[in-house]
């Protein structure tokens, strides 16, 4: 079987799924224990190590380390969380699941899909995601907590940690959320939402991640702004640090930034005219 984004969130449609993404808001939908069976396995994880491009070892406190796949399973029984990244490259069937979603939502964006295998008690610390993070639960079970609100709007980078006086305070001010995921079970958070889970007897599950980083709307309209500064030759010249006090330098310098704020009301306007056809 072929997953589709709209078999994970069933019996959503894609366009209930785009809903809740547009909203930011959190997801929590309960499934039948036999829902992801065709999906993904306790013992298909362990194959998946032999070809997967990164595995990691996470520890309390988010410490954390890249092993081999020999390393998994004594640092598994040690009480570490593995996290298997890269599957949608490597693992037919979520590659398949990576293309529907960019394909079935338009997402723009890199779809990337991580396994988790944590034993008892393990699992990450608070935390907030730079990405909006759709977690499935494969077998076992795993109790969630997450904020209600989100802490911080499209974070560029993972939150610090520990989580700073601030954000701790926006955590309690805003209320905490408890979910007990079983199999068959989907969470989905809002990029920035705080949150931190640990195995109630074991886990394994799959982390489908909606990324932005690297295609958002201020990135897409640099780009397509860059493209038509560089049309002009007079902005193609290199800008010089005036280090010998040059009166040519300044002159120099000067004529660039006047042709540059010349030409920008007009290149502004033809790019978003380009991205209104592509995207309208």
């Amino acid at each position: 079987m072929n997953y589709r984004i709209t078999d994970l969130f069933s019996p959503m449609s894609s366009r209930d799924i785009l809903d809740i993404l547009l909203a930011h808001q959190p997801c929590h939908l309960r499934g039948s224990d036999t829902k992801f069976n065709e999906l993904f396995s306790l013992d298909q994880f362990w194959d998946c190590l032999k070809t997967a491009p990164s595995i990691r070892a996470v520890f309390p406190g988010l410490k954390q380390a890249h092993i081999s796949f020999d390393d998994a399973p004594d640092m598994y029984a040690s009480g570490a969380t593995i996290c298997v990244s890269g599957l949608e490259r490597t693992w037919c069937t979520l590659r398949a699941l990576a293309e529907s979603a960019r394909n079935e939502l338009g997402l723009t964006g890199e779809v990337e899909i991580k396994a988790y295998l944590s034993p008892e008690g393990a699992g990450f610390a608070q935390h907030y995601d730079p990405r909006t993070v759709t977690t499935v639960q494969i077998s076992g079970s795993k109790e969630w907590r997450f904020g209600r609100s989100v802490t911080e709007q499209f974070p560029l980078g993972n939150s610090p940690f520990p989580l700073t006086d601030d954000q701790q305070q926006h955590l309690e001010q805003g209320g905490v959320e408890t979910v007990s995921l079983r199999p068959g079970d989907l969470l989905c958070l809002p990029p920035g939402t705080i949150h931190w889970a640990a195995a109630s007897d074991y886990s394994l599950a799959l982390n489908c991640s909606f990324e932005y980083i690297g295609d958002t709307v201020a990135e897409l309209v640099a780009e397509y702004l860059l493209r038509e500064l560089q049309a002009t030759p007079q902005l193609r010249q290199t800008f010089f640090r005036d280090v010998v006090q040059s009166p040519a330098v300044r002159e120099h310098n000067s004529r660039c930034i006047k042709a540059i704020l010349n030409e920008m009301p007009d290149a502004i306007s033809r790019s978003l005219d380009k991205i209104r056809d592509m995207y309208g």
